[in-house]
């Protein structure tokens, strides 16, 4: 697949994070969960999530994963809300399926449904298991998979190896010996024997099983026997690489337009002009036809042994997308049996089972439920003690995303808030409060949303702008980002973080403006909490200042974490673009350290009292928190946003 591609399927999550990491809040594994952001400026937070979705920082993801250690404080879990069940898909992005091994079972990497990242289906789209856990068994973003002769091998995007039984049990990982630094790494082939295959810039290696490189074929170059490469935004190259039934080499060279054939030994066999310059993912079955993915164009093809096209299909004929203007070619295929054929697609990054002879497409492991959600950026304290959940990222196209939802102090679904606008869906949900009448407050970019207890929508007030009462809204790549954090304060008035004006406005709660509250020039509120004394706590998300303030603006107090990546032992209270902020009943004050996925506890003065969790996906592990806050009972809710989850605990004193 070439980086294009790449991007544009991996725009669905964020990491925000791992978009650096979509969930870095995304700040989220896409959220994230990833284009080039070019002259505009960005939120730090989302351009280090996108950056570790789409696997830009690939060194980052090794040392922040191997950073774990064994004295790692916890805190004592009460609940998890699960924003997706283990069989339902967050983000596919590759597929491979051995027609042989029941009735032709599809392998998928899922990179924003931990905590296991390979999902089994059978054909019938029964959900079989999970199994590969990031940071434990496998140390980075997975890239591509193969099935061969009962094992699933897995590439990761440092160029590690992990071979699992079918069964899902880890037999070995394998890291490729070679002085050459492996750029890229995009797809994984099986050859015959004990032979694999891994494709990167410039070049595509042969290895044994033992990590060991026997070759390089087809350095990258401009002579017609080596592989395209190029460099814009992003260093782009060859996309995929298949091994036919005699041993020969396909590789999609998307830079030069073709498909190309090494021999067995390496030696360039010629090639065939694909016509294309986005193809994405080849597969070949026992009788030698080849299944090619475009999906800029929205085409499959099956070419036969000799490259010539024996069949063209549109695949937007089958994929039905959830928003018009979303991207929903096939970037992943895999054949299943004869005339069955595995497509990872752009409709929220889903499975489908096409049937060639019938010309019918269905989904698999995928969500409709009332109940799910993805990247979860902010959970507050809810109507009769329920829990409140702000979850979406605006590039992930599914429609479990943007939703406010409200569960029971057990994890049941209570509602999901309906929109006025927008068929009912949210376009992007920035901040959620509880206001003191039984009022949910949900803003909307810029405009503010009021329910009453029972989810009946009573009121709407705000608009964008630079006015009195009105709030700061900034276009990036497209999108609308507006005030990043609310609070509801005593009287049940309302305390809104202007992020873009650098100000906070305080309003009635019928949407009357009550004042603003000027802050220190420079300072971009993210969050927004108060304490026991009345105090207004303030984040700037973008440069780890706390602030502590009245309300004609006076500050009283303040510190500011350095930013170091990652933190070592001299650097223990450095923050990495914190994603949440809370305050304790003794007034330390919490914060998320996102993309060190732990979370950190301050006295006033900035001096550091505790810190807790690791990078992981077990109860009191992290990838990514964001949100934070405290319930009536002294519990911390935590937003742990590429992890796909609530977590609640019981906290130290709580």
């Amino acid at each position: 697949m070439d980086e294009k591609g790449l991007g544009e399927r991996r725009r669905y999550s964020s990491l925000f994070l791992l978009s650096i990491l979509l969930a870095l809040s995304f700040a989220t594994w896409r959220f994230l969960w990833e284009n080039a952001r070019g002259s505009r400026e960005q939120d730090p937070a989302d351009a280090r999530e996108e950056a570790a979705v789409r696997g830009n920082s690939r060194e980052w993801f090794s040392t922040v994963f191997n950073r774990q250690n064994s004295d790692t404080a916890l805190l004592e879990s009460l609940l998890v809300i699960d924003g997706l069940y283990p069989g339902e898909l967050g983000l596919a992005v590759a597929v491979a399926s051995d027609p042989d091994l029941d009735g032709g079972r599809a392998y998928v990497l899922d990179l924003n449904t931990p905590p296991s990242y390979l999902k089994v289906f059978h054909p019938d789209g029964t959900f079989v298991q999970s199994f590969g856990r990031l940071g434990e068994e496998i140390d980075s973003e997975p890239v591509d998979l193969t099935v061969d002769e009962g094992s699933v091998w897995v590439l990761d995007s440092i160029a590690n190896l992990y071979q699992f039984s079918g069964e899902g049990h880890l037999i070995k990982k394998v890291t490729l010996s070679t002085d050459r630094r492996l750029n890229w790494v995009r797809s994984l082939a099986a050859g015959p024997g004990e032979t694999l295959y891994v494709l990167g810039i410039p070049a595509l290696y042969q290895i044994d099983t033992g990590g060991r490189v026997i070759k390089e074929i087809g350095i990258g170059g401009s002579d017609e026997e080596n592989l395209g490469n190029e460099g814009s935004e992003f260093y782009i190259g060859p996309t995929s690489v298949v091994s036919t039934p005699d041993g020969d080499l396909l590789v999609a060279d998307p830079v030069k337009g073709r498909v190309v054939r090494y021999n067995s030994l390496g030696a360039y066999q010629g090639s065939f002009a694909s016509g294309y310059q986005s193809l994405e993912d080849l597969a070949i079955d026992g009788q030698g036809r080849l299944l090619a993915a475009n999906p800029s164009e929205e085409i499959l093809e099956i070419r036969g042994p000799d490259g010539l096209i024996l069949r063209r299909i549109a695949w937007s004929s089958y994929c039905q997308p959830f928003l018009p203007e979303q991207y929903a070619g096939p970037v992943s295929v895999a054949w299943s049996g004869p005339e069955k054929v595995w497509v990872v697609d752009g409709c929220g990054a889903g499975l489908q089972l096409l049937d060639l002879e019938e010309g019918r497409a269905r989904p698999v492991g995928v969500t409709y439920r009332n109940e799910s959600f993805i990247f979860p950026k902010q959970v507050e304290p809810g109507p009769a003690g329920g829990i409140l959940i702000l979850a979406g990222n605006p590039e992930a196209e599914s429609k479990v995303n943007n939703r406010v939802l409200l569960f029971n102090r057990n994890g049941g679904l209570v509602r999901r808030y309906e929109s006025s606008f927008n068929q009912g869906s949210f376009l992007f949900p920035q901040a959620v409060a509880q206001g003191d009448s039984e009022s949910t407050y949900i803003l909307d970019v810029a405009l503010m949303q009021v329910f009453d207890s029972r989810g009946r929508l009573t009121k709407t007030f705000g608009q964008g702008g630079t006015g009195s009462g009105q709030w700061g809204t900034e276009i990036r790549m497209g999108l609308e980002f507006g005030p990043s954090a609310m609070e509801s304060v005593s009287g049940g008035n309302l305390l809104v973080a202007d992020t873009f004006n650098e100000r906070l406005q305080e309003f009635s709660s019928k949407g009357a403006l009550v004042r603003e509250i000027p802050l220190p020039a420079g300072t971009r509120p993210t969050a927004v909490t108060q304490d026991g004394d009345g105090s207004i706590l303030v984040l700037d998300g973008y440069t780890g200042l706390v602030l502590g303030l009245r309300f004609s603006g006076q500050v009283d107090w303040s510190f500011k974490g350095s930013f170091g990546l990652p933190p070592g032992p001299s650097s223990e209270q450095d923050l990495e673009l914190s994603g949440g902020m809370a305050v304790d009943r003794d007034g330390r004050i919490w914060l998320s350290d996102s993309y060190n996925h732990r979370l950190l506890v301050f006295n006033r003065d900035g001096e550091l009292q505790e810190s807790y969790g690791a990078p992981g996906s077990q109860p009191g592990y992290f990838l990514f928190p964001a949100g934070l806050a405290f319930d009536r009972q002294g519990n911390l809710l935590v937003a742990d946003r590429m992890n796909q989850r609530i977590q609640v605990f019981k906290t130290p004193g709580g």
